[in-house]
């Protein structure tokens, strides 16, 4: 006739003997039994030759947190977004256990993101981390080589134009200092 959290008491005939059994719900765990003769986490056997009392301890289970740290590296630049991380600004963050952290890297203007090493991932595409450990993801970035400048060519003169105009410049040359010397 026991389901505590509903019902926690139950009027019973002497010497009955009632078989108690704890279940912990999603978050918490079993600590154990106190009162009428129960201890342990196992079941509790209370036999009805008095009033009775016993106690259930459930306590809070706190999941264990890790470190996610987020390196960059190359000589390029590059933000690392995720789950608390703006790396650039913010580049570690404490996480619950098996949380999954997915991260995406983003280079800036003459950059290009390379890669990720560390926690398993790899490749240019977004890095999944499960946090089931202290984890450091490092994003490489390298530097865009300089753009090429194309040459403009400057114009040239067809070389029989250009013998002509040598001509014309040396025959004026001539007629400014024969006017000179007059």
């Amino acid at each position: 006739g026991i389901t505590c959290g509903v019902d926690c008491t139950e009027t019973l005939a002497q010497n009955t003997v009632v078989v108690l059994t704890a279940g912990a719900t999603v978050g918490s765990t079993f600590a154990g039994w106190t009162g009428a003769g129960c201890s342990g986490t196992g079941t509790c056997s209370v036999t009805m030759n008095a009033a009775q009392t016993v106690n259930a301890q459930f306590d809070i289970v706190v999941a264990p947190t890790f470190l996610l740290t987020v390196t960059r590296s190359g000589a390029g630049t590059g933000t690392v977004t995720g789950t608390g991380i703006t790396c650039g600004v913010d580049c570690t963050e404490t996480l619950a256990q098996n949380t999954v952290v997915v991260l995406t890297a983003g280079a800036t203007v003459g950059s290009t993101f390379a890669g990720w090493t560390g926690a398993g991932c790899s490749g240019t595409g977004t890095c999944s981390v499960t946090m089931n450990a202290a984890q450091t993801v490092n994003a490489q970035f390298d530097a865009l080589p300089p753009p090429v400048i194309a040459a403009t060519p400057v114009p040239t003169l067809h070389p029989a134009l250009l013998a002509v105009l040598t001509l014309l410049m040396a025959g004026a040359m001539l007629l400014t200092t024969a006017r000179r010397w007059r």
